[in-house]
């Protein structure tokens, strides 16, 4: 986590963009874009986004086409106020469907609602009081009451088993994708429509969601549909992340593991 800054809510952001005439153009523009984009694309935009504001207009129109926050991997840590917003992702993915929820902490019900300058400005007071104690996402869940397959969806609130279920991904992605195209190249398509390479990047498309999914063949299949429009059989996704797992034992470094349990409902 970043030192602590003055952080800005939403509102406040936009309030300061306005006031600079080719910023706020070129802000609006971006607002019109970024709906016409495809869903893979905006994905990978939100680990590279160092504009705060674009940053949130992608999370918002992900969130409109039910990409949950969790699928939005990598999360953008360029910045503490990026960091803010990445949270902030997740509160308003999960107040937005959860409206009859009741959390612990009792204030935090306001969030359950219309978003508002209020709304902004009661999330931002939460997340910078968290952030001066140096509480992480477990504070959030707990005063939000939220179960573990609420926080599957989430970015910022895994729990520890989620966290441990990713490490793979995070530690060992860049190998992971090498070794699949080694695998591909060894064994390419038998009916030799796809090259290795369109092979491997399907594949490791796939592996990745299902280790974003907690390992959930059924919600990987249906984030692969979201993010690609392809329809993938669970018996075929499972398939694939074999294949991965399988590229990982032969030409994956040695002395490490791929992820132990696969695949699950």
């Amino acid at each position: 986590m970043h030192e602590h800054p003055s952080l800005k809510s939403v509102p406040q952001l936009l309030t300061e963009r306005q006031s600079n005439a080719a910023a706020w153009a070129f802000y609006q523009a971006a607002a019109m874009d970024i709906p016409q984009q495809q869903t893979a694309t905006l994905v990978a935009r939100i680990v590279t986004a160092t504009d705060p504001l674009l940053l949130w207009l992608v999370h918002e129109e992900l969130d409109r086409r039910e990409v949950p926050p969790a699928f939005r991997w990598p999360m953008n840590q360029q910045s503490a106020q990026t960091e803010f917003l990445t949270w902030l992702a997740d509160i308003r993915w999960f107040t937005r469907r959860k409206t009859t929820h009741r959390p612990a902490y009792k204030n935090w019900q306001r969030w359950f609602g219309d978003v508002s300058d209020a709304w902004h400005t009661s999330a931002l007071r939460a997340y910078s009081f968290a952030f001066k104690r140096g509480s992480g996402g477990a504070y959030f869940a707990k005063g939000l009451a939220l179960t573990e397959r609420d926080r599957q969806d989430l970015m910022t609130m895994k729990t520890k088993g989620q966290i441990a279920r990713l490490r793979p991904l995070k530690k060992f992605g860049h190998e992971y994708r090498r070794a699949i195209l080694d695998h591909a190249t060894a064994k390419p398509d038998r009916a030799g429509v796809k090259t290795p390479d369109e092979v491997a990047k399907r594949r490791y498309a796939i592996w990745k969601l299902y280790v974003l999914a907690d390992e959930s063949e059924t919600s990987a299949a249906r984030q692969y549909h979201k993010l690609y429009g392809e329809v993938i059989a669970r018996q075929n996704l499972g398939k694939q992340v074999e294949l991965a797992q399988q590229a990982w034992r032969l030409f994956g470094p040695a002395g490490t593991k791929a992820p132990s349990s696969y695949p699950t409902t």
